[in-house]
């Protein structure tokens, strides 16, 4: 039985890296590309425990980021003069979080399907771009915290103005690490699906 499980995943890490809203409604919300890589994770916990644990988390995420079809905005008096921010932000945190973990967990057992069929290469590409995933997403939840928990404009005079691009080098560095992100994702595709082929000629 072909093992598509990779392409599940793919095309839900897709849904999620894009924000189309029209009037404060998301038209491809990221609880549907969650459901998709939770239907490729089901399909590939076989291979590494680590997709097992990816799985789990992405059943939680499914239900966490629900409330992102719709913006709900709400006066945020840290701000003079006031302004609207989201009230669900908390919930995007949280989110945030769990979808850094899972593609901890995603990666890790890439890396381990890659080392179980004897590609050190892919296995040595993959650990590479783990670390750098989870530093530039992390820097990029850092910032998002940073910026809806506090009040940045009282501290803002006191830090360099060069900080001000962070965000704008992390969102750049991480063009390239989602096209790898998608690579190592379809070589995984690749490789289940050459397993599954085998074990259907043994059967």
């Amino acid at each position: 039985m072909t093992n598509r499980g990779f392409m599940n995943i793919l095309w839900g890490v897709l849904i999620t890296a894009f924000d189309f809203r029209v009037v404060g409604i998301n038209l491809l919300p990221d609880f549907a590309g969650f459901i998709l890589i939770s239907m490729g994770l089901v399909q590939c916990a076989e291979y590494s425990r680590s997709f097992e644990r990816a799985k789990y988390l992405s059943f939680v995420l499914i239900i966490v980021t629900i409330p992102d079809i719709v913006e709900l905005f709400i006066v945020d008096y840290c701000f003079f003069p006031y302004v609207l921010v989201n009230a669900l932000w908390p919930i995007y945190a949280i989110g945030g979080v769990l979808n850094l973990v899972m593609m901890g967990f995603l990666l890790t057992g890439i890396r381990e399907l890659a080392m179980d069929v004897k590609m050190p290469e892919l296995a040595r590409d993959v650990k590479f771009l783990l670390g750098a995933y989870l530093i530039n997403e992390g820097g990029l939840l850092s910032l998002f915290l940073f910026s809806h928990a506090s009040c940045p404009q009282l501290i803002s005079p006191y830090l360099p103005s060069f900080l001000i691009v962070i965000p704008i080098i992390l969102v750049g560095i991480g063009i390239p690490i989602f096209i790898g992100l998608l690579y190592v994702l379809y070589e995984g595709h690749k490789i289940v699906m050459e397993l599954s082929s085998q074990a259907d000629i043994m059967i």
